[in-house]
């Protein structure tokens, strides 16, 4: 009989290795990417220059870093969570 924690321990192992073969299928599918020469007109509408509304759910755990303390983007709006990626612009 299995206790609960080899269950937890089970569950949490599936879905590493389910995280890992989407992650894996993700890097691997072939996408055409194109360059666009961007406009003064574009670089108005690229950015928001808002606060993201729902800060407040990264203030416990930053889902791409954990020793990277989230923060507002004052330039391009959202915020960073990591040092080159900001969310909700």
């Amino acid at each position: 009989m299995e206790s609960q924690s080899d269950k937890k321990a089970k569950h949490a192992k599936d879905e590493e290795s389910e995280l890992w073969e989407s992650l894996i299928d993700f890097i691997s599918a072939n996408v055409s990417y194109t360059t666009k020469r961007l406009l003064p007109a574009d670089l108005k509408s690229l950015y928001t220059h808002e606060k993201l509304s729902n800060f407040e759910a990264f203030d416990d755990v930053n889902p791409f870093a954990a020793d990277y303390a989230v923060s507002h983007n004052e330039e391009k709006g959202g915020i960073n969570v990591l040092e080159n990626v900001v969310y909700g612009w």
